[in-house]
């Protein structure tokens, strides 16, 4: 007998379905699960591969529910009306601590913290604990429902990995330090420059190997040898504000350094990036089933990813 994962689509698209049926807007849909208008449109081609018929039919300015869409829509709000039921009830008679995602300081600080609060805004009785740590941590052991690390955790047994994004990193600095120091054309003119540096010790507790400037200058066909010394810290959210505050140029992860360049506080100086192999996955364990209220939050996260 087939189970229900081989029977239904996606719960991320099925989400997306359910605000954009109801809302008969992938807009307003994306406003209301705080993801973008590409990211609903993108699981809503997902629903509608996997069904063989299209759910809406896309006017000039509008949507609307294809009859296959309308059938779709009640069976979808009766399931996830019971399911909420369900999860009420629970947490009602339950005295379980509020869920807890692991991840490290850097991604906590500079892209985690934010989109609880937006999950918050979406789940106020759905309460989460981050554990903010570069060290590894163990599912099996340290109380954590999810986690967000790197590495290649589609070989390891013991846990469910969902891919998130890979590692792309390049120069960043201030607008200001970029103006002070004149025209920054190619990786070479970089050597000339304070370069601001990630501590080894912030690298020692984890199992992933280290992106540093001797690498990403290695990746540009640059003798690493030429690379001048310069401010060391073991803590890459102060690193981010140093480099804010034109104290020199920083290695930027895109996803963490994303907010800072969105407000212009960062920008890059040169266009060369270091694509990392790795990549960046949500973690739980196979040990044990994720309680509902994890299993939403999973879903939602992962969802901010369908762009």
């Amino acid at each position: 007998m087939a189970s229900l994962k081989q029977k239904l689509p996606p719960l991320g698209s099925l989400l997306a379905f359910e605000a954009a049926a109801r809302k008969l807007s992938f807009t307003q849909a994306g406003e209301e699960l705080f993801v973008t208008q590409t990211a609903i449109s993108r699981q809503i081609r997902q629903l509608e591969e996997y069904l063989g018929t299209p759910v809406f039919e896309r006017g000039h300015r509008q949507v609307t529910l294809t009859p296959a869409g309308q059938s779709l829509l009640q069976s979808v709000t009766l399931g996830m009306e019971h399911m909420a039921s369900t999860v009420t009830q629970i947490r009602e008679h339950s005295h379980v601590g509020p869920m807890t995602i692991a991840s490290t300081i850097a991604i906590s600080s500079l892209w985690l913290n934010r989109r609880l609060t937006d999950f918050r805004q979406q789940n106020p009785d759905m309460d989460v604990r981050i554990l903010a740590t570069d060290k590894d941590v163990d599912l099996h052991r340290d109380g954590v429902d999810l986690a967000i690390g790197c590495g290649d955790y589609d070989k390891h047994s013991e846990v469910k990995a969902h891919f998130l994004f890979t590692d792309e990193v390049f120069p960043v600095c201030s607008p200001d330090f970029l103006a002070k120091h004149g025209a920054i054309n190619s990786a070479e003119d970089l050597l000339a420059c304070e370069l601001l540096h990630l501590d080894e010790e912030h690298w020692q507790g984890l199992s992933w190997d280290a992106i540093d400037w001797p690498l990403w200058f290695a990746s540009q066909g640059h003798d690493t040898l030429a690379i001048q010394q310069g401010m060391r810290v073991n803590n890459y959210p102060l690193l981010v504000q140093m480099a804010e505050a034109g104290q020199g140029v920083a290695l930027g992860w895109r996803h963490l350094v994303a907010e800072s360049m969105g407000r212009g506080s960062l920008v890059k100086p040169i266009e060369a990036s270091y694509i990392s192999r790795r990549g960046y996955y949500l973690i739980e364990s196979r040990k044990r089933a994720l309680r509902p209220e994890a299993e939403i939050l999973k879903q939602w996260l992962l969802l901010q990813y369908a762009d």
